[in-house]
């Protein structure tokens, strides 16, 4: 009998991730961008309310990932709930389609997490789901993203998931009253098969 391919699954260990639906998650990003926070690490620009336009450019970005993925980012339902979705937390995604990324298999990413439930690991499961599916779903050979200084925990959670600071663009940001540096952070697909190489036995 032939063996049959195991796909990545829309699950982890606690988080359950689905596609956009803008008519329903349009209310989700509303919420997520009225934090100052979230938008301060999101963003990476003034703080201030996100108006109707800056909303639609939003999801214009997010329909615009066609040559990569998005997704949100839910709990789990409760046990005696299976059948009823989780509460919404957070929404991540890559692209290839920036500087000719398809050609190269090179995927940007990024992430926005509800700040009410940071410190819970949740962007660290999140993290991992959304690289086993640029590398061993998609095939990327390389992964990258940009990562604001003042956004310490967002960097830890990426270093521990196994991306490194490649680069580092010094005071390019004016931020709540200096300017600030970026962190240019990347991983490999070989970086991520040495650290996973079960993820990449997918015949069962």
């Amino acid at each position: 009998m032939q063996p049959l391919l195991r796909p990545t699954g829309f699950r982890s260990e606690r988080l359950s991730y689905r596609a956009v639906d803008w008519k329903v998650d349009e209310a989700v990003f509303k919420r997520f961008f009225s934090d100052p926070q979230v938008l301060l690490g999101s963003m990476g620009s003034v703080c201030r309310p996100l108006d109707k336009k800056g909303l639609e450019d939003f999801r214009k970005f997010v329909e615009e990932l066609q040559n990569g993925m998005s997704a949100m980012v839910c709990l789990q339902p409760s046990a005696d709930k299976p059948d009823e979705e989780g509460e919404t937390i957070g929404w991540l995604g890559f692209t290839t389609g920036r500087y000719g990324g398809h050609h190269h298999r090179r995927g940007d990413f990024g992430l926005i997490m509800g700040s009410e439930h940071n410190g819970k690991g949740y962007a660290t499961e999140a993290v991992e789901w959304l690289l086993e599916m640029a590398f061993v779903s998609f095939g990327l050979h390389r992964l990258e993203g940009d990562v604001y200084e003042w956004n310490a925990p967002a960097l830890r959670v990426y270093e521990k998931c196994g991306f490194v600071i490649e680069g580092r663009r010094r005071q390019s940001m004016w931020q709540e009253g200096r300017f600030v540096d970026e962190f240019i952070i990347g991983m490999l697909q070989e970086d991520y098969r040495k650290a996973h190489p079960d993820k990449f036995e997918r015949m069962r």
